[in-house]
């Protein structure tokens, strides 16, 4: 038996949820996991480097992104991400498929930095109000497949933890 295989019984023997399913990767379940935290009424801190994960800042949800090792760590909310990207939590996806991501290696929209993505969204509120403008009409088919790239899966299936019954 392969380590990986053992993986999933040891991280629910410390208490933790594993899940997996075809067509969702490991963002979707923390998506998943903090909309449901969230409808309980909790609140949740996600621990990640991955930008993406920004869509998920909100009053209740606090990303801690690594900034040296896991020495240190930001803690990212709304407001955090307002001041660093210029945009709502929400538009995060809209606002990567703009400006690009290269740690998914997604070009983004030709010609446009983190400055105008963020202009964009003040102006149109979503890449597709700016497409539907008639904004990237060369681009529009990639843009909205960079967009769904980067839009976190909340629906992912979770299995039910003891705390939830």
């Amino acid at each position: 038996m392969e380590q990986l295989d053992l993986l999933p019984e040891l991280v629910r023997a410390f208490g933790f949820a594993a899940a997996k399913a075809p067509g969702y990767e490991a963002d979707d379940f923390l998506a998943a996991a903090v909309r449901q935290e969230e409808e309980r009424g909790g609140t949740a801190v996600v621990a990640t480097s991955d930008r993406d994960s920004f869509q998920l800042a909100s009053p209740a949800t606090t990303i801690l992104q690594p900034v040296r090792g896991v020495s240190e760590l930001a803690r990212v909310g709304p407001d955090e991400v307002r001041e660093r990207y210029g945009v709502e939590p929400a538009q995060v996806p809209d606002f990567i498929a703009l400006r690009g991501d290269p740690s998914d290696r997604l070009p983004g929209a030709k010609g446009v930095g983190p400055k105008t993505a963020a202009d964009i969204l003040r102006e149109y509120g979503s890449l597709e109000a700016a497409l539907e403008a008639g904004r990237f009409a060369a681009q529009a088919d990639e843009l909205r497949v960079y967009k769904r790239m980067a839009t976190l899966d909340a629906e992912a299936p979770l299995p039910t933890l003891d705390d939830q019954t």
